[in-house]
């Protein structure tokens, strides 16, 4: 849980200084996808409100759209008929759609459709490496060791 925080804490000051792309929201959905976790909505409040208050936008409006958009993944997830990694992709495609539809409605900022594109690119890359991260770099609380004979 330490990294993952921490590398959205990386995600977020790159987010808001040098690329506008949604990176702590593409983390955000797969590792929604990925991990059926209350941890994900925490992390989702409370990096909403890091990167409104960077951003400089209303504190809260980025921590009520990340809300929603986990907790629409965690309703998506558990209707789901095929493997997660075949349906994140369009699930993904059209919460990102929502996020900058919500933005430009809020904020009154231009609906951009080439970071958009970027985004969709991206989705594929970080749900691999969230997918390798929860897989082999994370402890189970199953996992024993055997001590002695």
């Amino acid at each position: 849980m330490m990294a993952v925080t921490l590398v959205l804490l990386f995600l977020t000051f790159l987010q808001a200084t040098l690329w506008p792309v949604s990176l702590v929201l593409l983390v955000l959905i797969n590792r929604s996808f990925l991990v059926d976790d209350r941890k994900n909505f925490w992390l989702a409040f409370i990096f909403g409100l890091l990167l409104s208050l960077l951003l400089g936008l209303p504190l809260g409006s980025l921590s009520l759209v990340y809300l929603l958009v986990v907790t629409l993944v965690t309703v998506f997830k558990k209707i789901q008929p095929t493997s997660p990694w075949l349906i994140v992709l369009p699930i993904a495609f059209i919460l990102l759609i929502l996020e900058r539809l919500i933005e430009s409605w809020w904020f009154d900022s231009s609906f951009n459709p080439w970071l958009l594109i970027i985004e969709t690119l991206l989705i594929l890359p970080i749900y691999l490496s969230v997918l390798f991260y929860e897989e082999r770099l994370t402890a189970k609380g199953d996992l024993r060791l055997k001590i002695g004979k």
